[in-house]
Parts: structure tokens; sequence; C-alpha cells
């Protein structure tokens, strides 16, 4: 029996469609071994992490061998009930090969004010649409690594409406926001630059909408954060 030598987080390099995925397992791992150190708990030693593909290029076995990590680490917790919040770190189905979709804009105002105007439920409900006949009705945001965050999205007219929630994965303030919502997950970048911030978000396609229909409504609706924040100014 011997503790955790090291860290899990790593560094998602952007070379493969399915290394943001494999950055979010590695948090998520991470999380369970911080909390056991952090109880005093012993356990046996990771296996090791993959890092070679089949040759196909699409890295989906390395993924499918980080989902073998998270399932074994998952099950390692479940002996010490109580120490790990294990809802939130179930593992979960692999994504072989999953298309991202990203989207991005410059916000012309200090860092600061757009990490709060994007994590507070206040601004949130003020810019969360992808188009006038849409609002954020209630949103709530547990700002740490494991927390929740959700809001509901609702036509005006009232003939329709849906949740948006998930759970952070990791979350470096004014830096990064990683989050898990389903099956897919997403990463948002705050990048300063000359003009201001850049913002840019990257995240898994769904199946049912085409991904350029995904692209115009995640675009739509960061275009709004933009033009929230620059005019609380």
């Amino acid at each position: 029996m011997s503790t955790s030598s090291g860290t899990a987080t790593g560094t998602s390099t952007g070379i493969d469609p399915a290394a943001d995925q494999r950055h979010a397992v590695r948090a998520r791992i991470a999380h369970i071994q911080n909390a056991l150190e952090r109880a005093g708990q012993r356990f046996r030693a990771p296996p090791p992490e993959p890092s070679t593909c089949c040759g196909r290029g699409c890295n989906g076995c390395v993924w499918e061998g980080y989902e073998a990590a998270l399932a074994w680490w998952f099950e390692e917790a479940q002996a010490l009930q109580g120490i790990v919040q294990l809802t939130s770190f179930a593992p979960t189905h692999p994504r072989t090969c999953a298309m991202k979709i990203s989207v991005e804009t410059t916000v012309k105002a200090p860092l600061a004010a757009v990490w709060d105007a994007y994590t507070r439920p206040e601004d949130i409900l003020q810019w969360n649409a992808a188009s006038d006949d849409w609002h954020t009705t209630q949103a709530s945001v547990e700002l740490r690594e494991g927390g929740t965050f959700s809001s509901r999205m609702e036509a005006k007219d009232g003939s329709f409406g849906f949740d948006f929630a998930g759970t952070y994965t990791q979350i470096v303030p004014q830096e990064r926001l990683e989050y898990a919502f389903g099956d897919r997950t997403a990463v948002v970048l705050f990048q300063p630059v000359a003009e201001g911030v850049k913002v840019h978000i990257s995240f898994d396609a769904e199946t049912e909408h085409p991904p350029e229909q995904q692209r115009e409504g995640w675009q739509a609706i960061l275009n709004r954060f933009a033009q929230h924040v620059e005019a609380k100014k």
C-alpha cells in the first residue's frame, strides 16, 4: 500500500480531438486522489497512464485507457464512502473521436470583469440567450472543482424551455474553466490580449443538430456575453 506520488491534472495540448476530454478525466482523477490524501487514506498505486495510439490517429484507444483509469479510481474511492463526493465523478462513456466545435470573441474589458460576468448568476441571467426571444430565468453557480452549475433557459412566449447544467472539473481563476454536462465536456479559456480578453470555448458536438447550427447558437450567446460585459463599463 502506498500513497500517490504525483498529480493527474496535466495540460490539454489540443493536438488531437480527444485531448480536452482526456484532460477532464485527469482532473476528475486528481480530485479523487487529493480528497483521499487530505483524509490521510492509503491506496494502491494507480495504473500507468496510457500514452500510445493504435495508429488510426484519432487517439480513441488512448481515450478508452483514460476511461479505464478513471473507473479504477472511482472503484477505489467507493471503498471509502463519505470521503469523496462520488456522484459527479462516475466514469463517463467513451466518446471515441468526438467532434469538437469552437467559438470565440474578444471582450473589451478587464480580465477580472470578464471572469466575474461569466461566473456570477446575476450576470448569467442577463446574457445567457442566443436571441432576443429567449432568456435565462434561473441560474446557480457553485464555483469550485466538483461544484455544479445550472441555467434555466426558456422561450419568452413560454412555448419551450430546458435546463443547461453540469459539473466543473477544473477551475483556474481568470484563466480556464472546464466542465462536464451529460456525456459531453467543454473548455473555456480567458486570454488577455491587446484589445481586452479573448474568450475561447471548445465543446463536444451533439448529434441531434448540425454542427454549424450548434456553432451559431454558442457563438450568439458568446456575442451577447461580450455585449453585456462591455455595456457595464
